[in-house]
């Protein structure tokens, strides 16, 4: 419990005076022995134990009373389970503030945000209890720890904004823990204002015990969870999953793929009015939505023939949570889907070859080089979007020219050698050969169907992996991640986690000796050509990237060409949605989509993250203006009251006569 009125406490020992006042009294008197009395006091021997007991409450009532006085004219401070721990502020006050999507969620009726409560509360609490406390904040987007001169400022900072972006808690507390075992913060307390979102604090993430072993080490370190749990009840989140400029007989026209999600009341049908906007003209689309999603597949709108580039927005009316409310997206004439395939192989290359120039789309034009291992120095760098190689992995200035061919965004698919060695790339290399013992083919019992080159289609079908006969395989050591694996555990298909282009590993070859895949065809064909559409994705004049993420770090350099854009400070625009051009490129940066489904973590989950430490979690409520730290003076005063109300009824004088001793009023017979 902290005060606001702290230095009147030191009139605490006044609550002493009864009880000195009462000894003085006793020695005031002299007891004179009377013989007559002895009578009286036989008969009063057996109620004595009642009347000191009597005497006693009488006491402890005029105490009570004092000390409730003093306590209600300091103005006490308290809020649940966190205000009954008495003592003074804290040296240091760090607040770890989670700026991702979610966290945007409004309360209709006062348009306040759980971020923004968070943030008034958090800043009243310390304007009111700890104005000597040093303030440090740090925020999920650059992830440092700064020092703030008044608790007040803190809900005005540009960098306490909302942002489009994801978080990483673990990330946060590590460097919390950083500040605190560099600067000696002395005794610290930290909250952690967040939704317990599962993407958002990652329980999987391996920092966690590193985080809890180091602050299990630290003393006079207390965690206060100020958390906001509570799902939207009506939210609406759109997505643009495809953007294509085509041209067909003299007339050109852009091509969406629109996904609307939906948290809400399923049993009802609901009819949203979608507002689509190409280079400042504006299309009004009504879409009838009766499921958790709706998918507009395939909208066309015409546009200006001589318009070889341009953007556009997707919007839907406002609702429990802004951030997901608009998508941005921009076009360019597509460049040629090229593919250059390594290989000493003719028959693999011939192979790959006719399924990479077989287009998907007869608006697109695709090519495809093969080179022999030997030439591979002839790789045209620049222009190619998927490299296939199929060799032993490489070392030297050609693993260095892939490393930047994928850090451009770029994709690269290795397959197997005839005989591998013991070359690594990426943090991986191949083994051994691998072929059934029972002649029985291998099958594919497990893979990724939500995300990467083994997805569902957008109708929403499967790809029939689990069909696919293989005859052998090679296996793989590295900390890649499974997008396919067999019964055994071992993988068919692998993606190596990269922040810009993608790095996959193919475990079997196309060959009918290894495997189905050319025979059987639709897994092979997909696969394939959505690793040469994620290769020309970076090869495009119209890039879309995703807020937040390494790719956005520059945005505060470009030029933004929406409104909402142009208002926000430079410094915040690699964090929120936006249209940018730089030089001939054109951007679109959108929210981290993760956020959409962010579903809060129940309290099992939680306690073995922070099990071992002292912390106290806070559930709020987004909108609610009730304070974290309410005066409770009025309880005191309360208790003032009751203490003198039965002091006065325990001070009526009853019939019995009164003895010697009295620990009050002397009897006559001490005079």
């Amino acid at each position: 419990m902290s005060f606001l009125q702290p230095g009147l406490l030191f009139l605490l020992p006044l609550a002493a005076l009864p009880i000195i006042i009462h000894l003085l009294h006793q020695r005031r008197y002299r007891t004179v022995p009377w013989g007559a009395m002895m009578f009286l006091l036989a008969a009063k021997r057996q109620s004595r134990g009642m009347a000191r007991l009597r005497h006693y409450l009488i006491l402890a009532m005029r105490v009570l009373a004092i000390l409730g006085l003093i306590f209600a004219i300091s103005r006490p401070l308290a809020s649940g389970t966190i205000g009954w721990a008495i003592g003074g502020a804290p040296d240091t006050i760090m607040i770890l503030l989670d700026r991702s999507g979610s966290m945007e969620q409004q309360d209709l009726a006062t348009g306040e945000s759980k971020r923004s409560t968070a943030l008034a509360k958090v800043s009243e609490l310390i304007g009111r209890t700890s104005k000597g406390s040093k303030v440090v904040l740090i925020e999920s987007t650059r992830l440092e720890a700064q020092e703030i001169a008044s608790a007040s400022d803190l809900v005005n900072l540009p960098v306490t904004e909302g942002t489009r972006t994801t978080a990483d808690i673990s990330a946060m507390m590590e460097v919390a823990l950083d500040y605190i075992n560099e600067n000696q913060t002395g005794r610290t307390d930290v909250w952690v204002c967040s939704d317990l979102a599962e993407n958002d604090w990652k329980p999987d993430s391996g920092r966690w015990d590193g985080v809890r072993q180091g602050f299990e080490d630290l003393e006079a370190v207390r965690f206060y969870l100020l958390t906001y749990t509570n799902s939207p009840k009506e939210n609406y989140g759109v997505t643009v999953e495809r953007v294509e400029l085509r041209r067909l007989d003299g007339k050109s026209e852009l091509v969406l793929d629109i996904r609307i999600n939906r948290s809400a009341d399923l049993t009802k049908v609901v009819k949203l009015p979608l507002e689509i906007v190409v280079e400042g003209n504006r299309i009004a689309v009504e879409v009838q939505i009766s499921k958790d999603q709706y998918v507009l597949q395939g909208y066309a709108i015409p546009i200006d023939d001589r318009l070889v580039e341009g953007w556009g927005s997707v919007s839907l009316p406002s609702d429990s949570n802004p951030s997901d409310n608009v998508y941005y997206f921009v076009f360019a004439n597509e460049p040629i889907r090229q593919t250059v395939i390594v290989t000493d192989d003719a028959l693999l290359a011939d192979t790959f070859r006719m399924a990479a120039t077989a287009p998907s789309d007869p608006n697109l034009e695709f090519s495809a080089e093969v080179l022999p291992m030997a030439r591979s120095a002839e790789i045209p760098w620049e222009t190619a979007g998927l490299i296939i190689w199929h060799a032993n992995l490489p070392s030297g200035p050609i693993a260095q020219l892939i490393q930047a061919h994928v850090d451009n965004g770029r994709t690269i698919l290795f397959l197997p050698p005839e005989t591998p060695d013991e070359t690594e790339l990426f943090g991986t290399k191949w083994t051994e050969w691998v072929e059934p013992a029972i002649g029985e083919p291998y099958r594919v019992n497990n893979w990724r169907d939500d995300a990467g080159l083994l997805a569902k289609t957008q109708s929403g079908a499967a790809l029939p992996v689990g069909e696919m006969k293989v005859f052998q395989y090679c296996r793989l050591e590295g900390p890649e991640v499974h997008m396919a694996s067999f019964v055994d555990g071992d993988a068919l298909l692998t993606r190596v986690a990269s922040d810009r282009g993608g790095v996959y590993f193919l475990t079997t070859l196309s060959k009918s000796s290894h495997s189905t895949l050319a025979t059987d065809g639709v897994v092979y064909y997909v696969m394939l050509h959505r690793a040469i559409s994620d290769g020309a994705s970076a090869l495009s004049k119209a890039r879309s990237i995703t807020a937040g993420e390494d790719s956005a770090r520059s945005a505060d350099q470009w030029d933004p060409l929406n409104a909402a854009t142009e208002d926000r400070l430079s410094s915040e625009r690699p964090y929120s949605a936006g249209v940018f051009r730089n030089g001939e490129l054109l951007f679109a940066v959108n929210r981290n989509t993760a956020e959409d489904a962010a579903k809060p973590m129940d309290a099992a989950t939680l306690e073995p993250l922070l099990g071992g430490l002292d912390y106290q979690r806070i559930e709020d409520q987004v909108g609610d203006d009730s304070s974290l730290a309410s005066e409770i003076w009025r309880i005191f005063l309360i208790i003032m009251a009751m203490a003198m109300v039965i002091e006065a009824a325990l001070c009526i004088p009853s019939r019995e006569p009164t003895t010697s001793g009295n620990l009050f009023s002397p009897s006559t017979a001490q005079r």
